[in-house]
């Protein structure tokens, strides 16, 4: 009985082992397999940025040279609305060249004023030298035809003498560059003033009673007038009125007719032989002015009025 049995376990061993041994697919079992799972970490890289810290060195580039020993003097008889004339003098120790290149400015932008579409372009160019020694050259500037009339208030008049070679900084190279050229230039305040264009004349009221009056004459500063010993007293109202056309015998006795510029002139009036006492009412004399300098006389004419 034992030996069967011991025989029977040799039997099963035997069939569990050629089981074991056989291909899944063959033996037509399916065969799950788990596989283990794999993470892949991505290498995580850090990298540190620094900021480069860049160091940029401006040059500032000079865009003018302001003359020290030349004075830009404008003559303030000489201004209009249209031009003026300034004269330059040289009271350093060298000559001094300069041009006619000049240019109105605004003061607060030193920008130059917009300039007319054909306005011809002004180019530097040598027109001499000013000698030094307080020697002086005259120069003339009408802008009209490059601005147009200038209305009232203060600019800033330029003139270029001459184009230098600025000052090269740093140290030299081997490569020399050529020097950049900048104007050097000379400037001066131009105002502009209407008021001091025409001569003034006025009457004072304390002057005035029904048989005369005081007339002043303020000569404009840009020429020397004479006037004509010729007067006129109107009749101001909704016409007006020529009451007497006569002449100055007393200026021209006196010798008080002609004004050199900027001076006055004090005009005494009666008209108590010609036409009595005046009644109340508004009133003018009108003169006549010749310039010293050849141009048209003109008419001037100041009003008074009589009170009771």
């Amino acid at each position: 009985m034992k030996r069967f049995l011991l025989a029977a376990m040799v039997c099963l061993g035997a069939w569990c082992l050629a089981g074991c041994a056989q291909d899944p697919a063959e033996s037509g079992e399916i065969q799950e397999t788990t596989a283990a799972a794999v993470t892949t970490t991505a290498a995580e890289t850090t990298v540190t940025t620094t900021k480069a810290t860049t160091t940029v060195t401006t040059t500032t580039q000079a865009q003018y040279l302001l003359a020290e020993d030349i004075a830009l003097k404008i003559n303030p008889a000489s201004v209009r609305s249209s031009g003026c004339t300034f004269t330059l003098t040289n009271s350093g120790e060298e000559n001094q060249p300069y041009s006619k290149c000049w240019r109105v400015l605004d003061p607060e932008t030193e920008k130059e004023l917009k300039v007319l579409p054909d306005a011809e372009e002004m180019a530097v160019r040598a027109e001499g030298v000013i000698a030094p020694g307080q020697e002086s050259q005259e120069i003339k500037a009408e802008w009209e035809t490059r601005y147009g009339e200038l209305a009232d208030g203060t600019y800033l008049l330029e003139l270029v003498l001459e184009e230098v070679a600025e000052e090269q900084a740093g140290e030299s190279s081997d490569t020399e560059k050529e020097p950049r050229m900048i104007p050097k230039l000379a400037r001066a305040e131009l105002v502009i003033d209407s008021q001091n264009f025409v001569p003034r004349v006025s009457i004072d009221p304390a002057t005035v009673t029904p048989e005369g009056c005081v007339m002043t004459v303020r000569n404009s500063p840009d020429v020397g007038r004479s006037y004509s010993l010729v007067f006129r007293i109107y009749a101001e109202g909704t016409t007006r009125t020529l009451l007497l056309k006569g002449t100055d015998v007393e200026a021209k006795r006196a010798d008080n007719y002609h004004m050199e510029p900027g001076e006055s002139l004090t005009l005494k009036y009666n008209w108590r032989d010609k036409l009595g006492s005046l009644a109340e009412g508004d009133y003018s004399v009108e003169i006549d002015l010749l310039p010293d300098d050849g141009t048209p006389v003109v008419s001037y004419i100041a009003q008074f009025t009589i009170d009771s």
